[in-house]
């Protein structure tokens, strides 16, 4: 334990097969691409190695101490494929080839379990992340899972098209992006419903929120947008007669496109709420517009009306996360800051950093400018203002890398089957 505890980092375990039934398993610390870090580190490490001959699934652990080793893989001449984090019950992160990556997608239900394909889809955007994965591979190999029966795995898929979107759903590829994300969910929209049925897996019931909101604002299904909408005027009706799980991503949806009468509407519902799991629902809703002159209207209602302290920056980090929208919710933050920090608990101030962040370093200069000024210190701004340095850096390098080979295979789908998945999902329960 000694190795994990009294050195920082975590290990990165790559995994290459050699001939004879070999494999030569290398360690070092896992880093982003662009990072170092000074020294070298060598962990103590139980790995369990996954394999197949293709007839059936054997594992072996050993105990990996050295930088490099190699490994017979007993009663396995032919390797069909190798994971090495079997169970992904190890702290490690691991590296295989793309084509060995392919062989474990290829595997799929059938001999990974739940928690490998899981951790396989987490695996993946840490490979995108160290630089060892090309952003087309990474498309082509995540959208493999769009079949999978398992709801947790499509939480998973979900998660890392966030990242996707972030890094690349930009300029000229943000229409071929809304064609990957239909075909990517529809798959699970179709399997799933849109509607809970009795006696369906709780984490169906869980995961289909996520899913409607997917579709709906990033697959742009008219489809689901139109579902949303009389679920939200159902709910506005009566909150009662809907499935209370569909009820927040239903008012967020119909937000998403919806007017400045819809907008007083939330605002008047939001105020009457007694509830307060309404009364968030509806305050989700209120940061969730897209229209600039709309959002404008719930920055100033965020200090103007009857919002409580700990509520003052929800509408501004829902607005936020629209990449459009956050010069304007960062223009707001600083030119109201004396009044908002004197409303916020002091533990919020340090969020307002967040709102230059994303994947351009466009804000970021005049975020530390602004926070470096007399009056604007915050408790924990500098540690907050490297943060996100980090993660606006990891971002727009990741986006400079990969750019190309993601736009090459976003542009080389076809429009017909994205066409054909984004009518077939509305269609559904």
């Amino acid at each position: 334990m000694a190795s994990f505890l009294d050195q920082p980092g975590v290990p990165l375990v790559k995994a290459e097969l050699l001939t004879g039934g070999r494999v030569r398993l290398s360690q070092k610390r896992f880093l982003n691409d662009g990072v170092t870090a000074p020294g070298s580190a060598i962990w103590q490490i139980p790995v369990a190695l996954k394999f197949s001959d293709g007839r059936r699934a054997r594992t072996r652990t050993i105990l990996l101490k050295e930088p490099s080793r190699i490994v017979t893989l007993e009663g396995a001449r032919r390797v069909a494929f190798i994971h090495p984090n079997a169970g992904e019950t190890g702290y490690y992160r691991w590296q295989v080839s793309p084509q060995m990556l392919t062989a474990l997608a290829d595997a799929g239900p059938q001999e990974l379990s739940l928690r490998e394909r899981i951790g396989y889809v987490g695996n993946l955007a840490s490979m995108l992340d160290a630089g060892t994965l090309r952003g087309d591979d990474d498309m082509r190999l995540v959208g493999r899972f769009a079949d999978d029966e398992r709801p947790e795995v499509i939480v998973a898929l979900i998660d890392h098209l966030e990242k996707l979107k972030k890094a690349f759903a930009v300029d000229d590829l943000k229409e071929p992006f809304v064609s990957y994300v239909q075909r990517t969910l529809s798959p699970a929209l179709r399997r799933f419903g849109k509607a809970r049925v009795p006696g369906e897996d709780e984490a169906v019931s869980l995961l289909r929120p996520d899913l409607l909101l997917w579709t709906g604002i990033e697959g742009q299904d008219g489809a689901i947008l139109d579902y949303a909408d009389s679920l939200a005027r159902a709910y506005v009706d009566d909150p009662a007669s809907i499935d209370p799980a569909l009820a927040g991503a239903a008012l967020r949806l119909s937000a998403s496109r919806g007017d400045m009468a819809l907008f007083r509407n939330y605002r008047k519902r939001f105020e009457k709420s007694k509830v307060p799991a309404e009364r968030r629902r509806y305050l989700d809703a209120l940061g969730s517009f897209r229209d600039p002159e709309i959002v404008e209207a719930g920055l100033a209602y965020s200090l103007d009306g009857p919002l409580r302290p700990q509520e003052i920056l929800s509408i501004a980090g829902r607005a936020a996360e629209v990449p459009e929208l956050r010069p304007l919710v960062w223009r707001w933050a600083t030119e109201n800051f004396k009044t908002i920090v004197e409303r916020i608990p002091v533990n919020y101030g340090v969020n307002l950093v967040r709102y230059a962040g994303a994947c351009s370093a466009d804000l970021l200069e005049p975020a530390r400018a602004f926070f470096s000024a007399p009056g604007h210190d915050l408790p924990g701004i500098d540690t907050e203002i490297r943060k996100v340095a980090d993660e606006v850096s990891d971002c727009s390098r990741l986006r400079r890398r990969e750019q190309p080979a993601v736009a090459a295979f976003l542009r080389s789908q076809s429009p017909v089957a994205a066409a054909g998945s984004k009518v077939t999902a509305g269609s559904d329960r």
